[in-house]
């Protein structure tokens, strides 16, 4: 099997690797020096100063009007795409939520009790961070 479109952040090794005929990046062709994003299992790379990005924007558009439930944690926690594991730190406090809710045996569609919605508003709020 043949590895092809290589893609790293040393331009050095980038250029030996070209002269070794390996296939690169559609990137680092001649015309386009301006991309600085590219996506290693679809999670996106800042080639330039090599940090990963993952975006929350789907999950920060939540309705507050409508009560929180056992679906929505559920919703939330289905949206979350970390193939890699870099949120795992923060998506198991999520995961032992929901753990509680089953234990609790609340329905889907159930409100949240006062205690278990704390620590869903906590988890939430610190979503952006």
């Amino acid at each position: 099997m043949t590895l092809r479109k290589w893609n790293l952040n040393d331009q050095t090794l980038m250029r030996t690797w070209k002269g070794e005929d390996l296939e690169l990046h559609p990137r680092h062709s001649e015309h386009s020096s301006q991309i600085i994003l590219s996506k290693v299992l679809r999670i996106p790379w800042n080639v330039v100063h090599d940090y990963f990005t993952i975006d929350v924007k789907g999950l920060m558009k939540l309705d507050k009007s409508k009560p929180i439930t056992k679906r929505t944690v559920l919703q939330s926690a289905g949206k979350i795409y970390d193939p890699v594991g870099f949120l795992s730190p923060y998506t198991i406090s999520l995961k032992c939520l929901l753990q509680e809710l089953w234990l609790q045996k609340l329905a889907w569609d159930d409100e949240l009790p006062p205690d278990i919605n704390a620590i869903w508003s906590q988890w939430w709020s610190e979503l952006p961070l």
